[in-house]
């Protein structure tokens, strides 16, 4: 447990068990409050109206004491047309809020079982995602022991009616404006000012903090960030100084471990992680999954990988970054993905200008789409970058062609193209049949028709 917010999860406890009819039960049924006591409450508030001082003082400390049994008296009373009345109210509603989400909490935790239905903010979502086991509700548990955390956990679930403006004035700011109109106009705002709060934790001279100790942000913090982001998947900018998205935190001190060691909640930020990155761009989900999750599930990160690859406006480096996730974690399932990129003749590695030579985007991936299928790059007039080693095959990245003898590089390449072409016609005629193949590898390719192949579909030599 964090140790920035176990003080705050204690005084939740504390709250809680000092509250009269609030012990830790697991059925939230016990938590109703008794008639006679919302009775006495509303006799309170009326005398916070009283001409006599010390009748109001009295009643304002008699409704503090009463906490969350005054809730309800409390919320009828918002908006009194008396301002003595309405600012006394206002003053009471936040301590009585924290006291009914400290009872909420203290059943929420004594219900080991999961028996019951419990109405906490953004439960029912997290429940839906992480599962109800004894791992999820501690990662869970530290969520709402951290009021920093309320605003955005409201958002997510739905909070109570009773809660919504308690919660809100407790995290500050014009929060409870836009929270009970919901959705993402209300869940951008509130996520960006608790972004802003981490970074600024984060990097504390950046934010003009001086003499803070700069701290990542914790499990908890780091879940709800990345769920919240997940409900909104919105296309990710360049860098903003206002956004500072999860991505800025995955290689955080101590989060990276994380999310990928056995740590507690390690499983529940993997199983986060995923989701978060599933609602990124593919190109951001590729490049984040080679430095994070590659040896972790990299079948799924070539998944990322092969969307990545259809995207025509990803640019040179990310496509390098896609091909060498479908190169470890793929197979021939993703062939479609990286005969997409075939006519993408983008140098990655270049130094041809300097007596060496070039190696192209499409050579990356065509040298792995035969791989992928059994063949050698060297049948199709590609040569390695550097030797093998006994036990260490040259990989596909280190494939291209080499102006020599035999051939210009721009003559083997076409001739590589055109034999993967006449390979993959016959695995298509294969299918649908002879009569069409022509057809289905003209449709795949369709810069065949402007730049014909050369008629001679064998390399030289062969």
């Amino acid at each position: 447990m964090a140790a920035f917010w176990r003080p705050l999860a204690a005084g939740l406890i504390l709250l809680a068990a000092a509250t009269p009819g609030a012990a830790a039960s697991p059925d939230p049924a016990t938590l109703r409050v008794a008639p006679e006591e919302t009775v006495r409450a509303r006799a309170l508030v009326l005398k916070l109206g009283s001409e006599i001082f010390r009748e109001r003082d009295d009643a304002t400390r008699e409704l503090a004491a009463m906490g969350r049994r005054a809730l309800a008296a409390l919320d009828e009373a918002r908006g009194d047309p008396d301002p003595e009345v309405s600012a006394r109210v206002e003053q009471l509603r936040p301590r009585a809020t924290l006291d009914e989400m400290a009872a909420r909490v203290a059943s929420f935790l004594a219900d080991g079982d999961s028996r019951f239905e419990h109405d906490i903010p953004a439960w029912p979502r997290f429940r839906a995602t992480l599962g109800d086991d004894a791992a999820a509700r501690a990662l869970f548990t530290e969520l709402v022991g951290d009021r920093a955390n309320y605003e955005l956990l409201t958002l997510l679930g739905g909070a109570p009616a009773a809660l919504t403006p308690g919660l809100t004035a407790l995290a500050g700011g014009p929060a409870a404006l836009r929270v009970e109109s919901g959705g993402p106009a209300a869940l951008r705002p509130a996520l960006a000012a608790r972004r802003r709060q981490l970074q600024a934790a984060a990097n504390p001279q950046l934010a003009g903090v001086g003499g803070a100790v700069a701290r990542s942000p914790s499990p908890a913090e780091f879940a709800l960030v990345l769920l919240a982001e997940s409900c909104d998947p919105v296309p990710e900018t360049l860098f903003n100084p206002t956004l500072f998205n999860a991505r800025q935190h995955f290689y955080a001190p101590g989060v990276k471990d994380a999310v990928t060691g056995t740590q507690r909640h390690s499983a529940a930020l993997r199983t986060l992680t995923w989701l978060w990155l599933d609602s990124r761009p593919a190109a951001t989900a590729t490049v984040l999954g080679l430095g994070l999750y590659l040896q972790l599930d990299p079948a799924r990160l070539a998944g990322y990988a092969a969307r990545s690859l259809r995207q025509p406006t990803v640019n040179v480096y990310d496509r390098v970054s896609a091909i060498t996730a479908i190169t470890q974690g793929g197979n021939a399932e993703h062939l479609g993905a990286l005969t997409a990129v075939f006519a993408d003749d983008r140098a990655f590695f270049n130094q041809a200008n300097v007596g060496g030579f070039d190696i192209r985007v499409c050579d990356f991936a065509l040298a792995t789409a035969l791989r992928f299928t059994g063949q050698r790059p060297e049948d199709y007039g590609m040569a390695a970058q550097v030797a093998a080693l006994p036990g260490r095959p040259v990989g596909s990245m280190g494939y291209y062609f080499k102006s020599d003898a035999k051939g210009t590089a721009g003559e083997k390449g076409r001739l590589a193209f055109g034999k993967w072409r006449t390979y993959e016609a016959g695995l298509i005629g294969g299918v649908a049949g002879g009569a069409l193949a022509d057809r289905a590898a003209a449709a795949r390719y369709p810069e065949v028709a402007a730049k014909p192949d050369p008629k001679p579909a064998a390399l030289p030599g062969d």
